[in-house]
């Protein structure tokens, strides 16, 4: 059963972000069993070429300097500000 699998089209690598969620999605489901070790390595392989060429040579490291990239800033307070209502 597990040699049907198209990983090209269960996987698909289209941008940085997608690589990223592909590794996730790849080990939830080697850890359900939906595939094995190896065709688990072969998506991890290919989303880290995948970075490789999009990112250079930071590989990973330049993938979570952009996720931080997405996180809003937290509002800062102003204090002493008050309308004179």
């Amino acid at each position: 059963m597990h040699s049907d699998l198209d990983l090209d089209l269960i996987f698909p690598i289209r941008d940085v972000p997608s690589a990223e969620l592909m590794r996730v999605k790849a080990a939830c489901l080697r850890n359900a069993g939906v595939i094995d070790a190896h065709q688990k390595k072969i998506v991890d392989q290919r989303a880290q070429e995948f970075l490789k060429r999009k990112l250079g040579r930071e590989g990973n490291e330049g993938c979570t300097r952009l996720g931080a990239a997405f996180v809003l800033p937290r509002k800062r307070h102003r204090r002493g500000l008050r309308s004179a209502a």
